[in-house]
């Protein structure tokens, strides 16, 4: 690996690319990281596409990294309830539609990155993109999908909605209702989604076009998952609840 290096805003480095932000529509430069951030393994290095090329060639021999060792990377912890969250270490490790398969997604200044490896198919997808918009995730799993069909994501169906309290707290959610919104959640959750925030949101999620859809595609005891898509864009919005039925977190993704 040749151009491999710590980061280094000091340190000229020939060809190196520039990360991006786009805030309404228009390109700003990369926001400013913290050198100590920029310090850790989990984004503190530059490297060339090139070069990471050799590194998923070294992940196929035992050169580098030992076949014990690779196996405990790409075995799944264990949580002390018994079940397997698919997280080995630094790795994601599904078995995805019965294809091997281990990978991960990265995101730091202005640059995001996706890297998938399905070693029984002889396929790696390596995807980098310098701007904090691009969806390199998504990309290298439809490109994976181009060569390997079974990994292609068919996404749940809608399902009957048996919780109407708990969908009608993710509508205000979706919709910027910040004080309703704010009276269903936690005071700890208050902290990150104050009605500001709610509103701030809600404007995002409008500005990729109208809302076409919504609606649970998962529903259990103090949970939830629903799909919701305004325009061509599509997220999928988890919640649980606390003892009292407020809502204890909150994550949010774009559907592959």
């Amino acid at each position: 690996m040749k151009t491999a290096t710590s980061i280094s805003g000091r340190d000229i480095v020939m060809n190196r690319a520039a990360g991006y932000d786009i805030l309404d529509n228009k390109p700003y430069n990369e926001a400013w990281t913290s050198p100590i951030q920029n310090a850790t393994g989990s984004g503190g290095l530059y490297m060339s596409l090139k070069d990471l090329v050799q590194w998923n060639a070294a992940m196929d021999s035992d050169t580098v990294l030992s076949a014990s060792i690779k196996k405990q990377m790409w075995t799944s912890a264990v949580l002390n309830d018994g079940t397997k969250p698919d997280y080995g270490f630094g790795w994601m490790v599904p078995v995805i539609n019965g294809h091997q398969y281990m990978g991960h997604g990265g995101s730091r200044g202005g640059f995001q990155s996706s890297y998938r490896r399905f070693p029984d198919d002889k396929l790696a997808v390596i995807v980098l993109a310098n701007s904090s918009s691009a969806e390199p995730h998504k990309l290298s799993r439809k490109i994976a999908a181009l060569y390997i069909p079974d990994v292609k994501i068919v996404p749940p169906p809608i399902i009957p909605d048996t919780a109407p309290e708990m969908s009608e707290t993710v509508r205000m959610l979706i919709d910027g209702q910040g004080k309703k919104f704010g009276a269903k959640i936690t005071q700890e959750m208050r902290e990150y989604w104050t009605d500001e925030q709610v509103d701030q949101f809600s404007k995002e999620l409008r500005a990729d076009g109208l809302r076409t859809v919504f609606g649970p595609i998962g529903i259990g005891k103090d949970s939830a998952t629903y799909r919701v898509q305004h325009g061509k864009v599509i997220h999928l919005i988890s919640i649980n609840l606390d003892a009292r039925g407020l809502i204890a977190g909150i994550w949010i993704r774009e559907e592959d």
